[in-house]
């Protein structure tokens, strides 16, 4: 150096520079992501403030000394800003520590007030506050001070259940024995702890007797081993808003205060606050105080109510060429509920149609985009079939390659507290292979908004090595595009899941839904690895990751049915107390087209089953019941000419080896409404009766687990187009509209439909959305109540020549009821073993006119 002048100014830039390069970062535990301090962090400015220096020593012309000067100026000022910045970052964490200490200091002092406790016997702090009622850290510091510090250690880390017990360790220099995790878990599952106070409260400290029995209704889940016996005792820190703090922040000279100083303003402050809390927070008396406690734990722990949802599949967005080919099948399922206006959940018609609403969008868009692919595959192949052939009829040409864009929704979980949907799309654009993705919806009744990630889970830091972790041991034989070097830029199978994470919009986010067990996480094809592996599906359940979750979950109706998968393993809780593994596998067999059928083969635990064969079958979906404390399982097996067989397991057995007891098979399967309550089930079957239709029914289950129909009659689909027609005079029984309308407040009438309107030439209308126009049949009136119309009020009467007659309900035997255009019941009883006569002999081919009657 040739200037003294420099040699200073490089000397004052070296004693700066780890203060300007914000050191307090490596103290702060908790930040995570690029704080204030970093951006200043920059130790290139200083390579850069030498090299300048240097370069002014060598050249001293006026200009250099100028840019020179003015940049010594600029990293003084930046120096000087980084000094105070550090020196308040250092303040702040020093002022959440003592604050902190100060705090766990007076729940000690409360601990070992209450008398009967010495330090060698466990104790626990239960509860949490963090993050929504942090009342060390939410309110106005200092006139927001320190606002524009961000990233810092305050006091959130040091109030997590993971540190509390080493901070009081180490700082307090209390080692008593504390309780684990799970210990405390289960003491949160305890009436004496659902009956305790809030910190500061004086009953906020108890003793708690573990119990080796189950704890209801605190719903543990399947798995989960209560504790031992033994004593613990129990400092409830459930945190209310009102607690007054009155730790202030001074000047930065009273940090430097020697510790017995501290200790003893730590004390002072411990005695004011409790007084100053005392009388902000104490209760009127102590039975209010109980009451409230009381009310609070009854409805933390009230079990959710089942929603009744009705699923209707609409086959509308198909979409047909120019010549009226169909090109697109495409459909989607619309949700909606059965229930009443006084039961209806608040939010549960706004989320229903927030759903039906992207649902049928997203639908539609695929259906355009495929159609583009079908459209101009078929014109190739139109065009290249009569070029080849040397047909001139371009009609002559027919199209087989049906392309897909498809929708289906599983409801995984509904009730007032989680809606919970699975969305299943199957795509086929005509290339080598159709695909399948998944998407799931997932909403807070209490607020009606959607649940994302950040709101279901603690830690979503943590998530992909969990779940990577999961997949592993779930699939030891799949080789995953992170094995094989072609991860998506995650290097690992871990990092391509913190992408979905982190970049959901170019990495696809995380699917998952929520059940009474866990949060159901699930991997398309292609999102992990190759297309031949399939989905990946792991459970995060309740039991092992209770502190991922912000909320518990895990209660559960005390009957309810959910819908599962074959080739997943599922663990299931026994009646027995043990649980046992419930698992179905299924294959398709036969040769021949008319043989063909489905084989499912059950395991639980070590009993076995093989359900089957139905003749025809093409599908298969198993459904788990819980029902009175025991377990079934339905097998609902779809055939042809929409005909299903429900068959029903006992899952109840003590004896390991035997076989599971098939209790029943019945010809119905699952209908429009969503299968969730055991007592509100509808199903379906196909009837031959007046015409060829769908009749639905209303079930339960029964104490042995068998269904039982839910009244005496089903109601009947009528028929697409004008009904039917009677070309004769029939003596029959009727009942007047007049009557029902009196008796039971119902006229049943029905708007009938004619199907797909065409247009002139002979196409389906299209809409101005693209859409194509149905004419659905739609039902007025209400079958429930005019179900009620006893027998006995039928009366004998003659129905004229073309008095126009729509299918209403039927007892399954031989009694058919049409309704007329006035609304009148019209009651035709069919002759015994028969379903095309009736009254004795009339023919109901010829006499009902426009009657449909299938195969």
């Amino acid at each position: 150096m040739k200037s003294a002048g420099f040699t200073v100014i490089f000397a004052v830039s070296l004693m700066l520079l780890p203060l300007a390069m914000s050191l307090i970062y490596v103290m702060a535990p908790e930040v995570q992501d690029a704080s204030t301090l970093m951006i200043y962090a920059y130790v290139l400015t200083y390579v850069f403030a030498c090299a300048l220096g240097e370069l002014c020593a060598m050249r001293p012309e006026t200009a250099v000394r100028a840019l020179s000067l003015a940049m010594s100026a600029v990293l003084l000022l930046v120096g000087c800003s980084n000094y105070r910045m550090a020196n308040e970052a250092y303040f702040r964490t020093g002022l959440a520590f003592e604050r902190v200490e100060s705090y766990y200091n007076r729940i000690i002092s409360k601990l070992e007030s209450s008398g009967g406790w010495n330090y060698s016997e466990k104790f626990a702090i239960v509860g949490d506050f963090w993050p929504e009622k942090n009342i060390l850290s939410s309110y106005d510091l200092i006139e927001g001070r320190f606002d524009d510090l961000e990233g810092l250690a305050i006091e959130n880390g040091l109030f997590t259940s993971g540190s509390r017990h080493n901070f009081i360790r180490e700082y307090l220099g209390i080692d008593a024995p504390y309780a684990s995790e799970d210990e405390c878990n289960e003491i949160m599952k305890t009436e004496e702890y659902a009956e305790m106070a809030a910190f500061p409260e004086d009953d906020c400290v108890r003793e708690i007797n573990g119990r080796s029995e189950k704890h209801r209704p605190a719903a543990i889940e399947p798995g989960r081993e209560c504790m031992k016996k033994r004593t613990t005792i129990v400092l409830s820190l459930l945190m209310t808003a009102s607690l007054l703090m009155t730790t202030g922040c001074g000047s930065s000279e009273s940090t430097a205060s020697d510790k017995t100083a501290e200790s003893g303003a730590a004390e002072e402050k411990a005695e004011t606050a409790e007084s100053s809390s005392a009388e902000v927070t104490a209760p009127a008396d102590d039975e209010s105080s109980a009451e409230a406690s009381t009310e609070k734990a009854d409805d933390e722990n009230k079990t959710p109510e089942i929603l009744s949802l009705t699923r209707t599949r609409d086959y509308s967005l198909g979409r047909y060429s120019d010549d009226n080919v169909f090109l697109v099948s495409s459909h989607y399922d619309i949700l909606d509920t059965d229930m009443s206006s006084d039961d209806l959940p608040e939010h549960l018609k706004d989320v229903l149609d927030s759903y039906n609403k992207e649902i049928k969008t997203s639908t539609s868009e695929q259906a355009d985009e495929c159609y583009e692919y079908a459209k101009s595959d078929y014109d190739y192949k139109r065009d290249d079939y009569i070029s080849q052939s040397g047909e001139s009829n371009p009609d002559s040409y027919e199209f087989w390659n049906c392309y897909a864009a498809e929708n289906d929704t599983t409801v995984v979980r509904a009730d007032n507290e989680i809606l919970s949907l699975m969305v299943m799309n199957y795509w086929n654009a005509g290339g080598a292979h159709p695909s399948t993705s998944y998407s799931a919806y997932n909403y807070d009744m209490a607020t009606g908004k959607t649940l994302e990630l950040d709101d279901v889970f603690t830690d979503t830091g943590k998530l992909a090595g969990i779940l990577s972790d999961l997949i592993y041991k779930a699939y030891p034989d799949v080789t995953f595009f992170a094995d094989d070097d072609m991860s998506g830029e995650g290097e690992t199978l871990e990092g391509d899941i913190q992408n979905m994470i982190d970049e959901p919009e170019t990495y696809g986010g995380l699917v998952f839904t929520l059940d009474y067990s866990g949060a159901n996480f699930t991997f398309s094809q292609y999102s992990l690895a190759a297309y031949v592996y399939g989905i990946q599906t792991v459970t995060l359940s309740y039991d092992e990751y209770a502190d991922m979750f912000a909320k518990d979950y895990s209660m559960a109706p005390e009957n309810y049915i959910e819908k599962i998968d074959s080739g997943t393993d599922y663990q299931i809780e026994a009646d027995d107390g043990r649980t046992k593994v419930l698992r179905i596998d299924y294959e398709y067999s036969g040769d021949e087209e008319t043989d063909s059928f489905v084989t499912a083969d059950i395991t639980f635990g070590k009993a076995t089953a093989t359900a089957g064969k139905d003749d025809y079958a093409f599908k298969m979906e198993p459904y788990l019941v819980h029902n009175d404390g025991k377990l079934y399982l339905w097998i609902d097996y779809s055939m042809e000419s929409d005909y299903h067989n429900i068959h029903i397991w006992n899952l109840n057995t003590d004896n390991d080896d035997a076989s599971l007891e098939e209790l029943d098979s019945m010809p119905y399967g699952l209908s429009d409404r969503v299968p969730l309550d055991p007592q509100n089930i509808e199903l379906s079957t196909i009837c031959q009766l007046g015409s060829t239709t769908t009749i639905f029914g209303d079930f339960k289950v029964g104490s042995d687990g068998n269904l039982k129909m839910d009244g005496k009659y089903f109601a009947m689909q009528p028929i697409r187009g004008d009904g039917v027609t009677l070309n004769k005079d029939v003596d029959v029984e009727t009942e007047s509209a007049d009557y029902i309308e009196s008796e039971y407040g119902a006229v049943v009438n029905y708007s009938v439909g004619t199907g797909p309107v065409y247009n002139e030439d002979g196409s389906v209308k299209q809409m101005d959305d693209g859409s194509y126009d149905y004419d659905q049949c739609e039902k007025s009136g209400s079958f429930d109540e005019a179900n009620e119309v006893p027998d006995d009020k039928f009366e004998k009467a003659t129905v004229k020549k073309e008095t126009k007659l729509y299918l209403y309900r039927t007892d399954g035997g031989r009694i058919v009821d049409f309704t007329t255009d006035s609304g009148d019941i019209v009651r035709i009883t069919f002759d015994e073993d028969s379903t095309s006569t009736f009254n004795g002999g009339i023919d109901s081919f010829t006499t009902l006119e426009d009657a449909a009657y299938a195969g």
